[in-house]
């Protein structure tokens, strides 16, 4: 019989979703919002996903032609998301293990400064721990396969899953945003 590492990810393929990856107990020390035990105590390991965004609906969106499209392509996807997590959560705890998906958005910590939230895991976080992104220039997190077009997802288990290889901190910066730079070019505080 396959790994389970190799199981999880032939269910997620199977499921429509190419760009998956895994992050063991080893990936996960570091903020708050990559803290397991927040949303499940006892999870050792993150599975996280990506979706692309619909290209056209992007540009309609930020050419102000209509909203409507990208709108629908992010409702569409992130239920998509959230039945593909389900039913990844599902399939491991047919295996034996606890697991759970983590909800997609307005998930956060109680802070005593209610202006400055946390989520209660944190998914572009996870997508880096996982090997499946890096972060980009403008601080979004990017995967060698759609860019930062992307809808991202996880799932949490207990169960001590091998991490897949990361990519370099530097990755994406130090090979493409160095050329590019759009995001600095755009944006109006100039940050």
């Amino acid at each position: 019989m396959a790994a389970i590492e190799v199981r999880i990810k032939d269910f997620v393929n199977a499921q429509g979703v190419e760009v998956v990856g895994i992050a063991g107990p080893e990936r996960l020390d570091g903020p708050p919002s990559v803290d397991l035990d927040y949303s499940m105590p006892g999870a050792k390991s993150v599975i996280s996903m990506a979706l692309p965004m619909n290209v056209d609906a992007i540009y309609d969106f930020l050419s102000k032609k209509s909203p409507a499209p990208h709108n629908l392509d992010q409702f569409l996807n992130y239920q998509r998301l959230q039945r593909i997590g389900k039913n990844l959560a599902d399939y491991l705890v047919s295996q034996g293990y606890r697991a759970m998906a983590v909800p997609l958005s307005a998930d956060y910590r109680r802070a005593l400064y209610v202006f400055k939230p946390r989520p209660a895991f944190s998914l572009r976080l996870g997508a880096i721990a996982a090997g499946i992104g890096g972060q980009g220039w403008s601080g979004n997190v990017k995967t060698r396969e759609y860019g930062s077009a992307i809808y991202l997802g996880a799932v949490l288990t207990d169960a001590v899953l091998e991490s897949d290889p990361a990519l370099p901190p530097d990755y994406f910066i130090s090979q493409f945003c160095i050329k590019c730079k759009r995001c600095t070019k755009a944006c109006p505080t100039r940050m």
